[in-house]
Order: C-alpha cells, then structure tokens, then sequence
C-alpha cells in the first residue's frame, strides 16, 4: 500500500494554495497518495480562536513576502487575489459535489488556479460558474451545493478536522504526524523517503 498525506484546506487559503502544489510534486515523486480533506476555514478559526494571519498587521506584511518566496521556490505562479478575502463557505460546499462525483482533485486544482492564479472573483457566482465550465465540470454544481446536505457534509468535516486537533490550513497528516502549515512539507518530504526529519 503507498504512503497517504491527508490535506486539509480552504481555497480561501493561499497556503494551502502552496501546499496544493508542492504535495502532489512529493506524491508524484514518491508514489504516495494525496487524501483531500476540505473544511471551512472561517469555522475552524472561529471554533479554536485562532485568527487569520491577514487580521494582524505586521504579519501580513511579512507574510506576503514569505508567499512570493515559496511560490518562487516552488515554481508556483501566485497573484494576490484582488478579491481577498472572500467568503468561500459555497466553494467549500461544491468540494463535497465534486467528491460524490468522482472529481474532487479536478475541483480543487480548478478552484486553486483560479483563486490563487488567475484573480478571478469566485464570490460572484457567474464567474463560479464560468470556471467550472472551462475545466470541463458540471456548472450546476454550484447550485447544487446550496442544498442543505452539502452543508452538512462540510459542517461535519470541519468539526471532524477540530476534533483531530486541527487550527488552521493547510494542516497535513503523514505518517502519523499532524504538521501545520506549508513551510513543514519539508517533513513530509522526509518521512515520505523514510527519513528521519530531527
């Protein structure tokens, strides 16, 4: 059986957005599999009393650098998203349509590139929509997820995600190791190639 990373993320997360890329080069490298573990983000944060890295000052200065940095290193193209922040509490949802059919790598890497790459106002739901159908998805998706089961799906996934000790996005699980935040695939990288990463 291969090795599993479980990823947990918000497309409202451009960390997430780094870690997307940067674990499916680890998995292709490793021939492990990448598990996609959608949650809402704003509920975690609010659940656990973290906050967002964008509410404090200094650390968003700081922060924006630190994205252009991995994103160089990652040869990951990243633009700050004009819209943000947005409430991605439907996209989230549309992640669980997406997994009932078959096709939540397609989703996630679609909704990623046009978030976190191309720009694009996914709070409109036109453009939602629009992306959808450039990537070949279903855009009846988005309506779709309105539907209270969905809803549920994601309350439920969150609360699971809490209860496993999770604050933030991206949070990974490797190995039997929870690691918190982009800048620790490092580990994965290590525990992946039997390593030790201390």
């Amino acid at each position: 059986m291969s090795q599993q990373i479980e990823f947990y993320y918000d497309i409202a997360s451009p960390f997430s957005y780094l870690a997307w890329h940067r674990l499916n080069q680890l998995v292709s490298e490793y021939d492990a599999q990448l598990i996609l573990m959608p949650v809402a983000l704003a509920d975690v944060f609010n659940e656990t009393g973290n906050l967002s890295p964008g509410k404090v000052a200094a650390k968003a200065k700081y922060l924006r650098r630190d994205i252009d940095r991995y994103a160089n290193r990652y040869r990951v193209n990243f633009t700050l998203n004009p819209h943000f922040p947005i409430d991605t509490k439907l996209i989230m949802k549309a992640a669980f349509v997406a997994k009932e059919n078959s096709a939540l790598a397609e989703y996630t890497h679609a909704l990623f590139e046009a978030m976190w790459s191309d720009g694009k106002n996914l709070a409109d739901e036109s453009v939602f929509k629009q992306v959808l159908e450039a990537s070949d998805l279903p855009s009846k998706w988005v309506d779709d997820a309105k539907d209270d089961h969905y809803g549920d799906q994601l309350d439920s996934a969150t609360q699971a995600a809490i209860g496993r000790g999770i604050f933030g996005a991206p949070t990974m699980f490797a190995n039997g190791e929870m690691l918190f935040g982009q800048d620790r695939i490092w580990v994965i990288d290590e525990l992946l190639g039997a390593r030790s990463p201390f």
